[in-house]
């Protein structure tokens, strides 16, 4: 299933999405917590723009774990560089 969402608020695009490739439920030792669900996009409209990130980049999935991610993040990115979502 395919469905059409603003992207606006953080990369100014509107895209296509995709399949869930992940879901994600991290508690911080804070005692916060976050659920965050990750899609494919594989089309999106406009220009992509960093309204709210401190750095955004293309980069092969290898790579991945060769940046910073939140504590949050960083399962979903070893997963993605090792081949496992896509």
């Amino acid at each position: 299933m395919l469905w059409l969402a603003s992207l606006n608020e953080e990369l100014g695009i509107t895209a296509i999405i995709g399949r869930r490739v992940a879901r994600v439920r991290h508690k911080y030792r804070n005692g916060g917590a976050i659920d965050l669900q990750f899609f494919v996009v594989r089309e999106f409209d406009g220009a992509l723009e960093n309204r709210i990130f401190n750095d955004m980049r293309w980069a092969p999935l290898t790579e991945l774990p060769g940046y910073d991610f939140l504590a949050a993040d960083l399962g979903l990115i070893r997963d993605l560089s090792e081949g496992k979502l896509l």
